[in-house]
C-alpha cells in the first residue's frame, strides 16, 4: 500500500497546480477554451474544432500557443522553481 503523501508534498502539488491554474487564466479566451476541450474534456483536435466551428489548422494553432505560453510561464513560475521543476 503506497505511503499518503507527506503534508510537504500536498503542499508542493497545491502550489504547482495553482501555478498550472494561473497560467490556463492568462491564456486568451479562445485559445483557453481550446486548450480546456482538449487537455479537460480530452476531445481530439477534430472534436474541438467540429465543436467551435473552426478548422483543425486553427486548433493547432491555438494548441500552440497555449503550450509555449504555459511552458513559459511555468518555467517562471516560484513554486516550480523551488522545487526544481525548471
Amino acid at each position: 500500500m503506497p505511503a499518503a503523501p507527506s503534508p510537504d508534498e500536498v503542499l508542493r502539488s497545491r502550489e504547482i497546480e495553482d501555478a498550472i491554474e494561473q497560467g490556463i487564466a492568462a491564456l486568451p479566451a479562445r485559445c483557453r477554451e481550446v486548450f480546456r476541450l482538449n487537455r479537460y474534456q480530452q476531445l481530439s483536435y477534430a472534436e474541438v474544432a467540429q465543436v467551435l466551428q473552426i478548422s483543425v489548422k486553427t486548433v493547432e494553432m491555438h494548441m500552440g500557443r497555449a503550450l509555449t505560453s504555459l511552458r513559459r510561464q511555468l518555467a517562471d513560475s516560484t513554486p516550480m522553481r523551488d522545487y526544481g521543476y525548471t
